[in-house]
């Protein structure tokens, strides 16, 4: 019996939304839509909309590798158990 491991599509987690809504304060800043704006201000939004973007793929990244480590291990697990009653002695 397998089981699997549920994984949540990206746009339902709270760290999408969080890194939409700073992605695109970020990027409203660097684009000059605010008014006395001046370009090291909008040099450090097109920055951190950025980096947002990089932290935010980086951690679904890893959630989906442990959530695979999970699933392997779940499947190691069950494998192991259908053999282990299955030794026979050796032929004489």
């Amino acid at each position: 019996m397998s089981q699997q491991v549920e994984k949540k599509a990206g746009y339902k987690s709270t760290e999408f939304w969080m890194s939409l809504a700073a992605v695109a304060v970020g990027a409203v800043a660097s684009t000059g839509m605010v008014e006395d704006n001046e370009f090291a201000a909008k040099i450090v939004g097109l920055i951190t909309a950025t980096l947002v973007a990089l932290g935010y793929t980086g951690s679904r990244l890893t959630l989906k590798k442990h959530a695979l480590d999970a699933q392997v291990q779940i499947n190691a697990g069950n494998n192991n158990s259908n053999t282990e009653g299955d030794t026979k002695a050796p032929a004489e």
